[in-house]
């Protein structure tokens, strides 16, 4: 028993939407046909952009970002979230454990110590990333390098 093809193939868009200007959409609608462009020349880095390094800055502001909500997680007497990491909740709690001993801005001193090389390796990491997506995309789009 065959089966029926129509429900076989994956059902088309009720609706599409294209952003034209007004002479180009007359051109479209006159010739019923519509051109596509490559998302590599996109202009809008929130559609599609496919050079990742407009999202990610791993930066020295994203270091104090993360040092504030270490001193408010350290200096806080709240519970820590069940779903935070164990490396991290260790390194919180032990936190907590030497405020009595020290000062919360020399635990800062060491959790800044300990970012810096971090966010260098995760910054290389993206990089590397990137650059193999930008090679992924271009050759899936038949554009050269």
């Amino acid at each position: 028993m065959e089966g029926n093809v129509a429900s076989d193939r994956p059902r088309a868009p009720q609706r599409l939407f294209k952003y034209a200007t007004a002479e180009v959409a007359r051109i479209m609608v006159g010739t019923l046909t519509a051109r596509w462009s490559s998302p590599l020349i996109f202009d809008d880095p929130r559609d599609a952009r496919c050079d990742w390094r407009h999202f990610f800055h791993v930066d020295g502001e994203l270091v104090e970002d993360a040092l504030a909500i270490v001193r408010s997680l350290i200096e806080s007497h709240s519970t820590l979230p069940t779903t935070m990491s164990p490396v991290l909740r260790t390194s919180l709690e032990l936190g907590r454990s030497a405020l009595p001993l020290t000062t919360i801005d020399e635990i800062l001193v060491g959790v800044r110590s300990t970012l810096g090389p971090n966010l260098e390796s995760t910054r290389r990491s993206l990089q590397a990333d990137n650059e193999r997506w930008l090679q992924l995309a271009r050759r899936n789009a038949n554009i050269l390098p």
